[in-house]
């Protein structure tokens, strides 16, 4: 979603493929629903998270927009759920290492 948001937001065409979610096992689908319904529950909060979210028009490189996702990401999802404010830290990680290897050649 993170990717798919940020290359909207530059302007590049991307199309999405097979379903998020596919489910191909045998059993009941209630049971193994109680058994994901964490991941369920981020979902529920990720989405419009995202179909909320804009980008400032200053954020014109990948990078920008990354860490421009994380700060929004820790602002309005990460006091609610541990796992966002995490995710938002890897995501600025991310750009840090990127940087760094990038420049250093």
């Amino acid at each position: 979603m993170c990717l798919k948001h940020i290359s909207d937001h530059l302007g590049y065409g991307v199309k999405t493929g097979l379903p998020y979610v596919w489910r191909n096992e045998r059993g009941d689908a209630v049971e193994s629903l109680r058994k994901k319904w964490e991941g369920v529950d981020l979902m529920e909060k990720n989405v419009p998270f995202f179909e909320s979210l804009k980008l400032p028009e200053s954020a014109v490189k990948v990078e920008d927009c990354v860490l421009e996702l994380a700060k929004a990401v820790r602002e309005q999802l990460g006091s609610d759920v541990p796992a966002f404010t995490q995710a938002a830290d890897a995501m600025v990680s991310w750009i840090q290492l990127w940087t760094y290897v990038n420049s250093s050649g």
